[in-house]
Order: structure tokens, then C-alpha cells, then sequence
């Protein structure tokens, strides 16, 4: 949503102009572009909106109430991005291959949506045919930090695009991933051409980022043990964060878009259950799960690793998991088809979803499920469709 809403400031402020491209999106993930584009153009919610229309003048209709259809209209309302009559064109890369250039220079279009994988090749030179007036990167520290010794492919055609764009936005939630020192400092030199960078501070250039991480160490390196070194390390630290400050726009619970909060804080409006489970099987359900996972993995991968936590966090709610990470894509929608609520009444987490989704269908209350895993949320979808409990 943050994503969404820093593009529509962006693009609302430069759509007076219509004289290059108005925008090149750059998606890393490509499975987002779709429900971007749906958020693009008025047209599909305006006849979403129509159709609920309809059927709430049918009083024959009662697949939903006239309380709930007005609910859903005025949602629809809210999701609009654009005035009536200033939908923005688009062109998704992924489905209509590289767009045409046009007589004017321009590719006739407002907004081009790609993947960052158009940089990794020579495929993607199409990008250099036109001048853009912004260019927004999606999850930019996936593709734009690159090596420490060497560079891609993919950041010297950034580099190249930086020349013929009037501005870039990089959108990321985890700037920094690796060696903080290069990631700060290959972030920063993606936002913008070394000579803009100049403009906004001396510390913004390549040469001024290189002085400021030089010196810097991490916590827990032993040096930064003496008090002497520590003083040394938040003057670095505060001098880096000053620098960020300068390019960043950072959203947090206070920032506003036209009038309204960007960030809602759902869970202080929850009723959180932080009570630990009790299991009285006496360690029966640990054991067998330990079992399982020793014949799965082997009985010598009993060491805490990010793998072994993982398969965990998805085994002690379904052992179904084992079979499921060993099926393609077009398979795992099988594993769920013989499964009952009897089965996850077996095991004392995935119970003790079923009683709050029971207890949440006699109050009315509602529940915000979090998964971590995309086995989760699929377990949790079959669970919630399975919840009958007429013979259970």
C-alpha cells in the first residue's frame, strides 16, 4: 500500500505533462503487476461498482444483503486513485512484450510496467528509446545494490537510464541486507547521477559516501567494545543517517496523504491472544514430529538452522507439509482435498485455530490470521472454508 500510495503522489504531481513517457515501473516481483495495474484506471472498479448496482435494485437477489452490497460500493469508491476522466493509460511488459516507439518519441503510453529483469540483458535495450520522466524501482535492494567486486549487467543499464530520466524513486522496506557499508553506499548512488547528487550535498558523491563509511564497524566487532570507539562510531552512524535523510521519504504511523493516515495500526484495534498453548499429550505430538522430520531430512539435521525452523513453524501445524514441499505447483491444490478438521484437531496449534474461527462464527468477530509461509496460508484458507461444524 505505502508502494501504491508514493506512486500516486509522484504521478498526480506530473501528469500536467504530457510531453515525454510519463512513468517506467520497474516490478521485481511480477506476480504484483496485475493488481497494480487494477489500481491504474477507474474502469474496473467503476463497473465492479455497476455490477453491485444492479443486483441491489434485483430484490429477487439475495446472495447479499442491501447493507452489505452499499459496503462494498462505497469500498470500491475509496479504492479509486484518479478523477473521473483522468484514468492513466498503461502497458504491461509482461503480457504485450516491449512497446512501440512512437512518431513523437515517446512510447504512447502513461505508464510502462516491466520487471528488473528487462536490465539483465541486451533484450531490454528498448528502454533507451525514449526519455522518461520517472523511472520507480519496486523492491530496489533486490537488484540495485548489486556485488562488491564486481558490477551487473543490470546496474550499469540503471546507470545508463539514469542519463534519460528526470527522476527515480527506489521503493524498499530493507535498504540495507548485507555489508551496510556497501549497501548504503550502492543505494544512495542508485537514486541518482553522481552530478545531481552533488547538488543536494557534497557527502551525496561518490567520493563523499566513500568518507563517510570509512572507519565504520560493527557492533560486534571487539573494537567497538572500547567507549573511545563507540563515540567514533555514532558520529559515523549520525553523519550517514543525515546524508539518508537528505533523498529518503520515510513512511511511518504519521505520515499523511491527503488528509488520511498512511499506516493503520490494526492491532491496537485487536483482541491479541497471547496465552501459551498447554499441550496435555505428555510431548507425544514433539516427538512424532521429530520422528517425521528425521526420516524426512535425516536423522543428523537436528541442528537449529533457518531451514530446520522454517519446516518446523509449517510441520507442527500439518505433517501434510513434507508432501507438499516435494509437489510442483500444479500439485500442492491436491494435497488439500482429503483434508479434514478431524486432522488438524490433531495438532494443538492448528486446534487451536479451529476453536477461534468456531468461537469467531457464534460471536461475529472477526480474526486477522498472520502466516509467515505460503503453506500457512493456504492450511488457513482450507481450515476457514472447512469450518461447517455440522458433524464435527
Amino acid at each position: 500500500m505505502n508502494f501504491l500510495l508514493a506512486l500516486r503522489e509522484r504521478v498526480e504531481a506530473a501528469s500536467r505533462s504530457k510531453k515525454r513517457t510519463l512513468c517506467l515501473l520497474v516490478l521485481y516481483n511480477r506476480h504484483l503487476i496485475p493488481a497494480w495495474e487494477n489500481t491504474l484506471n477507474n474502469d474496473t472498479l467503476t463497473a465492479a461498482q455497476d455490477r453491485y448496482k444492479r443486483q441491489k435494485s434485483r430484490e429477487e437477489d439475495e446472495a447479499l444483503d442491501s447493507d452489505t452490497i452499499g459496503h462494498l460500493i462505497d469500498v470500491l469508491e475509496g479504492e479509486k486513485c484518479w478523477k473521473d476522466g483522468h484514468g492513466l493509460s498503461t502497458w504491461n511488459t509482461q503480457v504485450k512484450g516491449p512497446p512501440r516507439i512512437q512518431a513523437d518519441r515517446t512510447f504512447g503510453v502513461d505508464v510502462v510496467i516491466t520487471t528488473a529483469q528487462t536490465l539483465q540483458n541486451d533484450r531490454g535495450s528498448w528502454i533507451f528509446d525514449s526519455d522518461w520522466h520517472t523511472v520507480i524501482a519496486d523492491e530496489a535492494h533486490d537488484f540495485l545494490r548489486g556485488q562488491q567486486t564486481t558490477q551487473s549487467h543490470t546496474l550499469k543499464m540503471w546507470f545508463m537510464l539514469q542519463s534519460q530520466t528526470f527522476s527515480m524513486f527506489l521503493l524498499t522496506g530493507t535498504p540495507f541486507m548485507t555489508k551496510i557499508t556497501h549497501d548504503f553506499v550502492a543505494i544512495t548512488r542508485a537514486v541518482a547521477l553522481n552530478s545531481k547528487r552533488g547538488l543536494w550535498s557534497p557527502d551525496c558523491t561518490d567520493e563523499g559516501l566513500r568518507k563517510l563509511v570509512q572507519g565504520w564497524v560493527g557492533v560486534a566487532d571487539r573494537r567497538y567494545q572500547n567507549d573511545r570507539e563507540k563515540e567514533k562510531q555514532s558520529s559515523i552512524r549520525q553523519e550517514m543517517t543525515a546524508t539518508l535523510a537528505i533523498f529518503t521519504i520515510r513512511r511511518d504511523e504519521k505520515s499523511v496523504v491527503r488528509g488520511e493516515k498512511v499506516m493503520k495500526d490494526f492491532l491496537s484495534a485487536c483482541l491479541n491472544i497471547e496465552d501459551p498453548l498447554q499441550p496435555t499429550d505428555g510431548g507425544a505430538e514433539v516427538r512424532e514430529r521429530e520422528d517425521k522430520y528425521a526420516a524426512w531430512r535425516g536423522q543428523n539435521d537436528k541442528r537449529l538452522t533457518q531451514r530446520r525452523n522454517d519446516d518446523m513453524r509449517c510441520l507442527c501445524f500439518s505433517y501434510r507439509f513434507i508432501k507438499w514441499s516435494n509437489c510442483s505447483d500444479t500439485d500442492r491444490a491436491r494435497i488439500w482435498d482429503s483434508y479434514t478438521l478431524a486432522e488438524g484437531n490433531c495438532h494443538i496449534r492448528t486446534k487451536a485455530l479451529i476453536e477461534e474461527l468456531r468461537l469467531a462464527k457464534t460471536t461475529g468477530n472477526k480474526i486477522i490470521i498472520y502466516v509467515q509461509r505460503r503453506f500457512l496460508a493456504e492450511l488457513a484458507m482450507k481450515v476457514r472454508t472447512s469450518h461447517t461444524f455440522t458433524n464435527t
